[in-house]
């Protein structure tokens, strides 16, 4: 089954798998890392520590769901998400 976190409470939603191995902060900007691929989430400022942990919280909340439950959020990071690469 494929679990999903939905990133901002604004019309600009932005939906990454909940499949996340780890979040870390890279360069300033927060990192997704994946089994096969590393996702960089676009934000308005500098990602924090906070981001990383409200990430890491989620992926952890999603899973702890039932099995039809397939989706957490919106997640409020401490700045906007403007894009997801």
């Amino acid at each position: 089954m494929e679990k999903f976190i939905i990133l901002n409470d604004t019309a600009d939603k932005y939906y990454v798998s909940a499949d996340i191995l780890h979040a870390e902060i890279v360069s300033n900007d927060l990192n997704l890392h994946y089994r096969d691929k590393t996702v960089i989430v676009g934000q308005t400022d500098d990602a924090t520590q906070a981001d990383v942990d409200a990430i890491n919280a989620a992926v952890v909340d999603v899973w702890s769901q039932g099995y039809t439950e397939a989706t957490i959020g919106p997640l409020t990071l401490s700045s906007v998400v403007t894009g997801i690469s």
